[in-house]
């Protein structure tokens, strides 16, 4: 099966390794997810036999993917790391404190692992085997954001499994009470510490961010789908909006000028 929404063109890039490169949703209900971010996003869909999962496209390339046999009250989107050797980097995982949960496995779309860190944040691990893994643009991810008590350990944690400080495409800044990890020149992810919005002090998590055409469009579209604006950060072009999807998965949006001036 093949579900289409019309979307804005996207423009393909590099996928760099070390940071959230790709996305994954897992969701109680997998036709629910596709009625909201098909029309929000602009996504394209394949489904492959089984209809237990599907590849969300963007222009065409795949930039998520949405599975649907999650808890029904449990649905999260978490952000997928490129490494140049998924084994290696969940090896590194478990030595430097984290667990992980499912991989590396072999999938259509590469290789994977699932993982958590020393704080209870889930991430991904994704194979990159190919210079083309990923797009920047309109209806993709750019990057997530991690919110948790320790930022400053989080990074360590992640610098170390990632091996950060052997990367020089790869600067770490400390910006407006956040730690802001660039690739490339480009801001890829943050880490903050969690002040409200409805975090409860235990749990730490990541936020996957999104690129929309035009941001209070897709507030307005997303109460429509029945999800919710939870949050506004920032003002004028510089703003991101905290949402949810019918289920509760908790996600991002910046406008498209904001990502283009954060690639460009």
């Amino acid at each position: 099966m093949r579900t289409t929404h019309p979307g804005p063109v996207a423009v393909t890039g590099r996928c760099e390794p070390a940071v959230p490169c790709w996305a994954g949703l897992l969701t109680g209900s997998l036709p629910t997810a596709l009625d909201f971010y098909g029309p929000l996003l602009g996504w394209e869909f394949d489904q492959p036999g089984g209809g237990r999962w599907v590849t969300a496209r963007a222009a065409g390339t795949p930039v998520a993917f949405l599975a649907g046999d999650g808890p029904a009250d449990r649905a999260a989107w978490i952000p997928y790391f490129g490494t140049e050797d998924a084994d290696g980097t969940a090896e590194l995982v478990r030595e430097c404190g984290g667990t992980l949960a499912v991989g590396p496995i072999d999938t259509r779309l590469g290789r994977f692992a699932v993982a958590a860190d020393p704080q209870g944040a889930a991430f991904g691990i994704r194979q990159l085997d190919g210079v083309d893994a990923c797009v920047l643009g309109v209806g993709a991810s750019f990057g997530a954001e991690l919110c948790c008590l320790d930022p400053f350990a989080a990074a360590v944690f992640y610098g170390e499994v990632f091996e950060w400080e052997q990367r020089p495409r790869i600067d770490i800044a400390f910006e407006d009470d956040r730690v802001v990890v660039r690739a490339g020149g480009v801001a890829a992810a943050a880490l903050r510490r969690a002040d409200g919005d409805g975090y409860d002090g235990q749990h730490a998590r990541w936020e996957v961010l999104f690129a929309v055409p035009d941001l209070d469009r897709a507030m307005r579209r997303a109460s429509g789908l029945r999800g919710g604006v939870r949050r506004v950060l920032g003002a004028g072009e510089g703003r991101r909006v905290l949402l949810t999807d019918p289920q509760g998965a908790r996600f991002a949006v910046l406008g498209a000028s904001r990502a283009a001036a954060d690639a460009g």
